[in-house]
């Protein structure tokens, strides 16, 4: 029996309490109501995991950095990833792709703001599914996996935790070959505030002899 695939979500979706003593149901009500406010300022509609990258189960995002040990309570509560809602619907290429996600205390490198490591495995995470969406799929790749190659962040404002941040992830520039370059900026959802910008560059793997 084939695995059970699922949205992007997290074993346990994680509180953004941020003094540290929320619960996993608090965090699934936050998650739930910052994806509402994000869908009423954009018109976005959410990527399923299987729209995205068939080829990730349940079984391996719950071994991966995000879905795994950072999330819980407290932590990284992941809430989805939306591409723009177009008359096409599923059958548009989209042109960009929206990260949310919601930063507990339990990730604070000063105390009462999010750790830079976090913030940049969010915006990892983010391009990892941008390149998938905005690239890997519309030109055919195949089976063949992309890696990040470089990842550059330039912090531009500390991250409370309690925030709900959206990413925005594009294209950079024409794919070059291998080569797929992107760029992304991480906003406060409520507060509209530039957390970070980041530019990444992912080369898609050779193909087998």
């Amino acid at each position: 029996m084939a695995p059970r695939r699922r949205g992007y979500r997290p074993p346990a979706v994680a509180s953004v309490d941020a003094g540290g003593g929320g619960s996993a149901h608090a965090g699934e009500a936050a998650g739930r109501a910052a994806a509402s406010r994000l869908k009423s300022s954009l018109r976005v509609r959410e990527l399923k995991l299987d729209q995205a990258d068939p080829r990730v189960t349940d079984a391996q995002a719950e071994k991966s950095l995000l879905y795994g040990a950072l999330a819980g309570p407290d932590k990284v509560a992941f809430t989805g990833f939306y591409v723009p809602d177009t008359p096409e619907g599923a059958a548009a290429v989209p042109q960009v792709l929206h990260g949310l996600f919601l930063f507990g205390g339990g990730v604070c490198g000063h105390p009462g703001f999010v750790h830079g490591g976090a913030l940049a495995a969010a915006l990892d995470e983010s391009f990892g599914v941008g390149y998938y969406v905005l690239a890997h799929l519309p030109l055919g790749f195949g089976q063949r996996r992309g890696f990040t190659a470089n990842l550059t962040v330039d912090y531009r404002a500390p991250v409370p935790s309690g925030t709900a941040a959206r990413v925005q992830v594009e294209l950079a520039g024409p794919v070059d070959g291998r080569k797929v370059y992107l760029k992304a900026s991480m906003v406060g959802l409520d507060t509209g505030t530039l957390h970070a910008e980041a530019s990444a560059l992912f080369v898609l793997e050779r193909e087998s002899d």
